[in-house]
């Protein structure tokens, strides 16, 4: 009576767990929705925190090279100004002019026009009014008039002769800055690259997480299971009784393995949640659309003899290479400058213009007096020359760009050979993988029969409990380390498509991806 009641009562928990277990399961399925891989790229591409900030640096460099353009920039300069003067004269002028000092209004506008072009010639054309208006007999003797409206035009044109003549040193900063802007894009590419690679590989683990808790909550149930077949078996006489409490003791072992592997869910969760710049509310619906392995059970490898071309793949496609690339070409502009700027400061000025003058009082009369009474033309030339004895400053500017192109070498040289072996350490990862995830499939198809195997013999007597509970931790081992190799056979998938320039591409200002670039080696042209 009394095993009759302890029967009863193992029964009532175990459909009390089935159904808290169902109704958990039940109100966890309708709030969450299964999230694809793509989907998961593109919401990476648009919301990573870190993308979005990294963008802004892009725009920097923009603002940079904008700055540096600005120096061709036409500048007007405009200056208006009225003065009133009050010259005292001696006394013999003062008795033959007839006035004690010579008072004037003097009202005068200037305009003119600074241009600096990338060849180095600068050109300055300038107009000039000047109004004289005698305030007294004195000023209208002086002048030989009461009012004079004097118009002035001038070009002034300067050429560096020796330092600073040529696009290649003058417009050295705008070019720079420009090759920087497109280095900075070509950065970008490849951060956005790495942060998507980080997702998938945040999305596979996401996705282990979920296969292990359903292999941990197989084994649970099989624990159960055996519980009952083993109840069975001490109530038939054919199991010592004493034997349920090693069976109990595996059921909590598998227990306690499933509630930490639904703890790691959550983790994973987070991690992919915060890639992908989620809400906390969001984070929590992450789960991973089913994957099954037949996708990939047929994946075949490059053969090493074809590394050498996804080399060369590589050297051509990644943007991280390409972007040093264009800093090589920065630091070479500005070396270029640097050295021209070592030369002496040499100038040709050369200046032309006329003068014309009206004398009417009218206000139509100050702007047109520029086409009155034209005298000139005027002309004139002037070499300047400005030599630092010791010239210090180029030298050590020179010296200073010298190093920066050096290491902008160096850093290039050594990125190369970087991405080389990474390339064949990716493939050579991927190929392992492979066979790994071969064997380890493998494996739980040996063990799953054997464990089939086991419970029979369990049932004729043929075996022990303890061998049958170890069989079972063997099965669960080999289906835990199946998914590890599955996990590290997709990461090395995606690893080989970053490292060989292929997991993404950009068209149009757009990237460019599809699921073939995240679970599929890339493929050589005429393989």
């Amino acid at each position: 009576m009394m095993l009759n009641r302890k029967r009863v009562i193992t029964t009532l928990l175990m459909l009390m767990c089935v159904v808290i277990c169902a109704y958990i399961g039940g109100v966890y399925a309708e709030e969450t929705k299964e999230t694809r891989l793509l989907e998961v790229v593109s919401t990476v591409i648009a919301s990573n925190p870190n993308i979005l900030i990294n963008t802004k640096s892009v725009d920097s460099a923009k603002g940079a090279w904008q700055s540096q353009s600005g120096t061709f920039d036409e500048t007007i300069t405009s200056v208006i100004g009225y003065a009133r003067t009050d010259t005292p004269n001696v006394k013999s002028l003062s008795v033959q002019l007839g006035s004690p000092s010579i008072r004037e209004d003097v009202t005068q506008y200037t305009v003119g026009v600074n241009k600096q072009f990338r060849s180095g010639i600068s050109v300055s054309p300038t107009f000039q009014l000047t109004k004289t208006h005698a305030m007294s007999r004195a000023a209208s003797a002086s002048l030989d008039a009461n009012v004079t409206n004097v118009a002035s035009f001038s070009l002034n044109v300067t050429i560096p002769l020796l330092k600073g003549l040529g696009e290649d040193v003058a417009a050295a900063n705008e070019k720079a800055a420009e090759i920087s802007y497109e280095a900075s894009n070509l950065n970008l590419d490849d951060y956005v690259a790495q942060q998507v690679l980080q997702a998938v590989q945040y999305y596979w683990s996401l996705y282990q997480t979920f296969k292990t808790l359903q292999i941990y909550r197989e084994s649970e149930d099989r624990a159960k299971q055996l519980l009952v077949n083993t109840q069975k078996l001490i109530d038939y006489g054919n199991q010592p009784a004493a034997n349920i409490e090693q069976v109990k003791a595996n059921l909590a072992s598998t227990a306690s393995s499933r509630i930490s592997s639904e703890q790691n869910i959550v983790q994973a969760q987070v991690n992919l949640g915060l890639m992908m710049g989620l809400g906390d509310e969001q984070i929590w619906k992450l789960t991973p659309i089913s994957f099954k392995s037949e996708n990939f059970d047929n994946l075949t490898v490059n053969a090493p003899a074809v590394d050498g071309r996804l080399v060369e793949l590589a050297l051509e496609r990644r943007n991280d290479l390409k972007s040093l690339k264009r800093q090589v070409d920065a630091q070479k502009v500005l070396l270029t400058a640097a050295k021209k700027n070592m030369l002496p400061q040499l100038n040709l000025t050369l200046s032309g213009g006329y003068n014309g003058l009206s004398e009417k009082d009218y206000f139509s009369e100050y702007f047109t007096s520029y086409g009155k009474n034209m005298a000139g033309p005027n002309i004139s030339a002037q070499l300047s020359l400005n030599l630092p004895l010791r010239n210090n400053a180029a030298i050590g500017a020179f010296i200073q760009q010298k190093a920066g192109y050096e290491q902008s070498v160096l850093n290039l040289t050594n990125s190369t050979i970087t991405v080389k072996a990474n390339v064949v350490n990716a493939l050579n990862m991927c190929r392992n993988s492979i066979k790994r995830y071969e064997e380890a499939h493998n494996s739980v198809t040996y063990y799953k029969k054997a464990t089939d195997n086991e419970h029979k013999k369990l049932s004729m007597g043929a075996t022990t409990l303890n061998n049958t509970i170890d069989m079972e931790n063997y099965l669960t081992n080999a289906q835990l380390a199946e998914a590890d190799a599955e996990n590290a056979l997709l990461n090395s998938i995606v690893i080989v498509r970053y490292q060989t320039g292929t997991l993404l591409s950009k068209d149009d200002g757009k990237y460019v991806y599809n699921i073939d670039n995240l679970i599929s080696l890339p493929k050589i042209t005429g393989e």
